[in-house]
């Protein structure tokens, strides 16, 4: 739990880095993407049970999704 606590901190970090460097919506939506697509690369290490990350996985297209 800690470790997925720091990701998420590191990972709003960048965030907060490409919000501040840059002016343009769309870079930024850009940089906000770009970072966000890593935080499954670094979930997986983390959460090594293949059931538990396709658990994660679900719920996530659940939350993200527009429906």
């Amino acid at each position: 739990m800690k470790r997925i606590y720091n990701v998420n901190i590191s990972l709003q970090e960048l965030k907060y880095e490409a919000r501040r460097q840059h002016t343009n919506i769309d870079s930024i939506q850009v940089l906000f993407q770009s970072i966000e697509n890593r935080r499954d690369s670094l979930y997986r290490i983390i959460i090594a049970d293949s059931v538990l990350f396709s658990t994660y996985k679900r719920k996530k297209v659940q939350l993200v999704s527009i429906e």
